[in-house]
C-alpha cells in the first residue's frame, strides 16, 4: 500500500515595501523562496508606489512568484500590512494561515512550517518564534530577540496592553483572526503597529503559542521602522500618559468588538483597572520581567493620578460627580492629543452592532460651544477699600509662567511699586502651590515693601475676586482681553468703561484662519487702552488697521539688562567655533525646519566640519539633528539662568528666527555677548539698525544662507558695537507703569516713592 505525503499548507506571506534596500530585499526574497514544507503564496504591497518593478525584477531574477499590490497612495508601515492583509483574504481564501514579513531581514528555511506545525499542533490563533538580532553585513549581534529586549513570555490581552511581546515578522495568524482584525481601529491621536493589533485580536479570540526556536535574523541598519531596543526605560510622564490612553482605547474597541473581560482588568472601571496594573506590576516582577513590571508600574500611576484628580475636583466640589469629573479629564487630556475618540472609532467599526437610540433626544447647550477662556470663572465682589489695578493672567504656577507673564507681572509690579493696589488673577490653570507662586512674584518685586500692596487669586478655583468700583482691569492675552471686556460690560460692580491691554506680540499670527484667530483680531478692537511692548509691535499694529480708538499708546522695550552682556570677557578662539541655534520645534513662530534647512546649506556650501564648527541648539529640548559633512546640532535644551550669559559670551554665531512683528530677547542678547547673529526681518522689524551685529534678512534660505556666511567669517566684534541702544525700541517699563498711574492717580493712594536701582544687579530697592 503507497502512504501518501501530508498535505503541504498554503500560507500567504505579506511584504510591506517602501523605499527598500535591493541588497537587503533581494536576500529576504531569496529567504522566502528558500522556504521547505509549505506551498508560499507571497503577497507585496508597494507602500511608496514606486517600488514595483524592482519587486518584480527581483522574483522573476530568484524564481519566486509574487503578486504585487500598488494601493492609489502612499502608505505607512501600518497601513500598508492593512491593506496587504485584506488583499490576501480575498486571494487566497483556501490560505491555512498568513504571516507578515518585513523587507530587509532573513528567514530561516523552516521559519513557516514551524511556525505552521506549532499554530496548528496547540490549537492556538497566533504562533509567533524568536529572532537573532544582525547587523548590515548579517552578523550576528544577539542570539536571542526575546533575552534581548527582556521580554516577558505571557501574551495574554492584559500583558499586550502594557507592553507587545509579539514582533511582526515572526508571527502566523489564522485567517478568520484576520478577518475579525480588519479594518484596524483609526490610529489619529494614538498610534499602534500591526504586530499589537494582530495579536490583541488573538489572544482576544483564543490564545498565542510561543515557538522558542530563533527563525529569523533580524537586521538593524540604522533604518528600521522599530528596530530592536537593548535596554527599555520607563518612560516620561507625558509617554506614560500616552500609553495609558492607548492601552484604553486598544481595550474599548476589543470590548465592544468581542466582549473580552476574562483579562483586560477591566479597563472600563478606572479604580479596578488601576487594581489590576498594580497587580499586573507586581506579578511581572515576581516572574523577574522587570521591564513589564516597570511599565505596568508607571501605567498604574497615570490610572492612579487620574482617579486621584476626579477625586479631588469632587471633594472641592461637595457633588457627587466623579464620573462625570473623571470625564471632563478624559475629554482635556484628548485635546493633549487631538484624534479619534474610542466612541467614534466605534461608531464605524463594522464589527460592532450599534446601540439603540435614546428615547429622549439630548442637545448641548449652547454656551458649552464658546471657548470657555473668553468668560470669566470668577465674579468680582466690592470689598477692597481704596481702588487699583486687576492684573490678569493665564497662570500664577511658575513653571508655566514663561516670559510674557513674567513681563506683565513686572509690570504689575512696578505700579505696586508706585503705591497702586495689585490683585493678580489667574484666568485659567488652578494655583497649583500658593506659596510657590507668592514667592516667584516676591522674587520679581523691585523691594519688600512692594508685596505689601499685592494679593494674589485663583480665578479657576476662588471663584470670587476682591474689587473696589473704581478698579482698573489689565488684560495680558487676548482672551484675557474678552474677559476683561465681560467684567466691564456686564452687571458687575466696576465703573470703568474700558480697561489697560498689555499687548506682548500680534496674537492672531498664532493661529489658523478660525475663532481664535478671528477672537485675538476682536480683541484689538474692544474699549481698551493699549500698552505696547515695543514701539515696532506698535507699529504693525497700527499698519494692520488697529487704531484702539485712537488712544496715545504706552510703549516699553525689552526688560534687557545689555551691560550685564556687553561687559562679560569673551575667551580666546582656540579650535573650533560654536553657532547656536534657537531650537523650539514645538513652536511654530520659531521656524525650526526652516532655520535647520539654511543651517545645513550653510555648513554644505561652506565645506565646514566638526574640526571647524561646533553646533548647539538651546531653547527646548529635541532630538540631535545630523547636518552635511557629519557635523551635528546638539539639543541643549533650556540653560541655567545662572550660566545664560557665560554661554552667550562663549559663542560665535546665532541664529534666531521668530515669525512676528515682536523682537526677541534672544537676538538681543546674543548680540550683546559680542555674538554675530542672524534672525529675521517681519514688517517694520529690522534688528540690524540696532547693531551691525544682528543680520535681519529676509525669510528666504538662501538670503538666510548667505546671512550665515557673512556672520562667520566676520572677526570678532567690537566692544562699541555690543552697547546696544534699545530706546528706539521704547522707554523702561518703569517709565510705562509711571505712566499708567499718571493717567489714573486715583489708583496711587500711598504717593509713588522712587525706585533705587544697583547697576551691577540690576535689582531695585523702594527708597526710603
Amino acid at each position: 500500500m503507497t502512504v501518501q505525503p501530508p498535505t503541504r499548507p498554503c500560507i500567504a506571506v505579506v511584504l510591506a515595501a517602501y523605499h527598500p534596500d535591493a541588497d537587503m530585499l533581494r536576500a529576504q526574497l531569496e529567504s522566502l523562496r528558500a522556504q521547505r514544507g509549505v506551498n508560499l503564496a507571497l503577497l507585496c504591497v508597494v507602500a511608496d508606489l514606486q517600488s514595483g518593478d524592482l519587486i518584480a525584477d527581483l522574483c522573476d531574477h530568484i524564481g519566486l512568484r509574487v503578486a504585487v499590490h500598488t494601493p492609489p497612495h502612499t502608505l505607512s508601515s501600518v497601513k500598508a500590512f492593512e491593506a496587504g492583509l485584506s488583499e490576501a483574504l480575498e486571494r487566497w481564501p483556501e490560505a491555512h494561515a498568513i504571516a507578515c514579513c518585513d523587507q530587509d531581514d532573513v528567514w530561516h528555511p523552516d521559519k513557516l512550517v514551524t511556525c505552521w506545525e506549532t499554530l496548528r499542533d496547540t490549537g492556538a490563533t497566533l504562533a509567533h518564534c524568536d529572532a537573532r538580532v544582525v547587523d548590515r553585513a548579517g552578523r550576528v549581534t544577539a542570539r536571542s530577540l526575546w533575552r534581548y529586549e527582556w521580554r516577558g513570555r505571557r501574551a495574554r490581552v492584559r500583558d499586550l496592553l502594557v507592553r507587545n511581546t509579539v514582533t511582526g515578522m515572526t508571527m502566523m495568524v489564522r485567517p478568520d483572526v484576520v478577518a475579525h482584525a480588519l479594518p484596524f481601529p483609526p490610529q489619529e491621536g494614538v498610534h499602534f503597529h500591526h504586530d499589537l493589533w494582530l495579536a490583541l485580536v488573538a489572544a482576544a479570540t483564543g490564545r498565542i503559542a510561543r515557538e522558542p526556536r530563533a527563525l529569523v535574523d533580524y537586521r538593524q541598519h540604522g533604518g528600521n521602522a522599530v528596530g530592536a531596543v537593548r535596554r527599555v526605560r520607563l518612560p516620561g510622564w507625558r509617554d506614560l500618559a500616552g500609553r495609558y490612553a492607548l492601552a484604553r482605547y486598544l481595550a474599548v474597541v476589543l470590548h465592544a468588538r468581542y466582549g473580552v473581560e476574562r483579562d483586560t482588568v477591566d479597563y472600563r472601571s478606572p479604580p479596578r483597572f488601576g487594581i489590576g496594573l498594580a497587580a499586573q506590576a507586581a506579578g511581572s516582577a515576581l516572574r523577574g520581567d522587570l521591564v513589564g513590571a516597570a511599565v505596568a508600574a508607571g501605567l498604574w500611576g497615570s490610572a492612579v493620578a487620574r482617579i486621584a484628580y476626579a477625586t479631588a475636583t469632587t471633594l472641592r466640589s461637595g457633588r457627587a460627580v466623579f464620573a462625570q469629573n473623571l470625564s471632563h479629564l478624559d475629554t482635556r487630556l484628548g485635546r493633549l492629543a487631538p484624534g479619534t475618540t474610542p466612541e467614534a472609532a466605534l461608531a464605524h467599526d463594522p464589527h460592532v452592532v450599534p446601540a439603540k437610540a435614546e428615547t429622549s433626544t439630548k442637545a448641548q447647550p449652547w454656551w458649552e460651544h464658546f471657548d470657555p477662556r473668553v468668560t470669566p470663572k470668577f465674579t468680582l465682589t466690592p470689598s477692597h477699600a481704596r481702588p487699583g489695578y486687576i492684573l490678569l493672567v493665564p497662570t500664577l504656577n511658575p513653571t508655566e509662567a514663561f516670559a510674557g507673564i513674567a513681563t506683565a507681572i513686572d509690570l504689575g509690579l512696578q505700579l505696586a511699586a508706585g503705591g497702586a493696589r495689585l490683585d493678580i488673577v489667574a484666568t485659567d490653570l488652578p494655583v497649583a502651590a500658593p506659596a510657590a507662586s507668592r514667592a516667584f512674584v516676591a522674587a520679581r518685586a523691585p523691594g519688600r515693601e512692594v508685596m505689601d500692596h499685592v494679593r494674589l487669586h485663583c480665578g479657576v478655583t476662588g471663584k470670587t475676586v476682591p474689587c473696589h468700583a473704581d478698579d482698573r482691569l489689565i488684560a495680558t492675552a487676548w482672551w484675557t482681553a474678552h474677559v476683561a471686556h465681560d467684567l466691564i460690560t456686564g452687571d458687575g460692580p466696576l465703573r470703568a468703561n474700558d480697561f489697560d491691554y498689555l499687548v506682548q506680540d500680534y496674537e492672531p499670527l498664532f493661529y489658523p484662519w478660525g475663532s481664535e484667530h478671528a477672537a485675538a483680531m476682536a480683541s484689538y478692537d474692544l474699549p481698551c487702552q493699549p500698552i505696547f511692548n515695543t514701539t515696532i509691535l506698535e507699529q504693525h499694529l497700527r499698519r494692520e488697521g488697529h487704531l484702539f480708538g485712537g488712544t496715545a499708546p504706552i510703549t516699553f522695550r525689552p526688560s534687557i539688562n545689555v551691560d550685564q552682556y556687553a561687559r562679560l570677557v569673551r575667551p580666546a578662539r582656540t579650535g573650533a567655533r560654536k553657532l547656536v541655534l534657537y531650537g523650539r520645534p514645538e513652536v511654530a513662530r520659531n521656524m525650526f525646519p526652516l532655520a535647520v534647512q539654511a543651517l545645513g546649506r550653510f555648513v554644505e556650501e561652506t565645506g565646514l566640519t566638526p574640526e571647524d564648527i561646533v553646533c548647539e541648539s538651546v531653547g527646548l529640548k529635541h532630538q540631535d539633528v545630523l547636518l552635511p559633512n557629519a557635523v551635528r546640532v546638539q539639543s541643549r535644551g533650556k540653560i541655567a539662568w545662572a550660566d545664560y550669559p557665560t554661554y552667550l559670551a562663549g559663542a560665535d554665531v546665532g541664529l534666531a528666527l521668530m515669525m512676528s512683528p515682536h523682537p526677541s530677547h534672544l537676538p538681543l542678547e546674543m548680540a550683546a555677548a559680542g555674538m554675530r547673529v542672524v534672525t529675521n526681518s517681519y514688517g517694520t522689524k529690522d534688528l540690524s539698525k540696532l547693531t551691525p551685529l544682528i543680520a535681519s534678512p529676509p525669510l528666504a534660505t538662501p538670503a538666510l544662507v548667505d546671512a550665515l556666511k557673512s556672520a562667520w567669517t566676520a572677526g570678532e566684534a567690537p566692544d562699541t558695537e555690543r552697547n546696544l541702544d534699545l530706546s528706539p525700541l521704547g522707554g523702561p517699563l518703569e517709565a510705562a507703569a509711571k505712566e499708567l498711574l499718571r493717567r489714573h492717580p486715583g489708583l496711587a493712594a500711598h504717593p509713588a516713592r522712587p525706585i533705587e536701582v544697583d547697576p551691577e544687579t540690576r535689582q531695585g530697592r523702594v527708597a526710603a
